[in-house]
């Protein structure tokens, strides 16, 4: 896996799972109960008209896009998630017991870039 691999296993598993999972929610809320917040949200929806629904979708997909690249983002050390005063730096390795590739960190291409790139 290098980074091209492990942005574009983000954007399939991370955002788009959490833009068409926000959407699955809503028309069908698991569970035999679901919450009640949930059902309320879901008739909501279903009560839409299909162009607003259409916007709801777009909504999703953007607020998922947002969420995954601030995530890149923090990883490439871009977006601070500490306080103020000293910053430590993330690593991210991907070793799969035969190679060790550090996919972020000073001089590698940022993933938050990649992301982007891709979309």
């Amino acid at each position: 896996m290098n980074r091209e691999d492990f942005v574009h296993a983000v954007k399939m598993v991370v955002y788009k799972g959490a833009a068409k999972g926000t959407i699955d929610l809503l028309t069908k809320p698991p569970g035999k109960r679901p919450a009640l917040e949930l059902q309320k949200l879901g008739q909501w929806f279903q009560s839409l008209r299909p162009e607003d629904r259409n916007a709801v979708i777009q909504v999703a997909d953007l607020a998922a896009n947002q969420a995954t690249y601030n995530f890149l983002l923090i990883l490439d050390g871009l977006l601070a998630v500490e306080g103020s005063g000293a910053k430590g730096q993330l690593e991210l390795i991907y070793d799969d017991g035969k190679m060790r590739l550090s996919l972020n960190g000073k001089g590698a291409e940022e993933l938050s870039m990649l992301f982007k790139d891709e979309s």
